[in-house]
């Protein structure tokens, strides 16, 4: 699943806990779905944040080192 496939299905999972009317088990399910999908996000979030930062400066023209 990509990025962007992950937060759309976040989105899916927070429309859906939004509307209150599904069971408790079903609640439970998509919290627990939406905290793994979140933390692979932030995870892949950390990496390419990583990558940018570091990239050599004849391939990073233009860009700012993160502080």
């Amino acid at each position: 699943m990509t990025y962007t496939q992950k937060t759309e299905r976040l989105e899916e999972i927070l429309r859906s806990l939004q509307k209150g009317s599904i069971s408790l088990e079903e609640s439970l399910s998509l919290y627990e779905e939406a905290q793994k999908l979140l933390e692979e996000c932030r995870a892949f979030l950390r990496e390419t944040e990583g990558k940018i930062t570091y990239l050599p400066e004849d391939q990073g023209a233009g860009t700012k080192e993160a502080d």
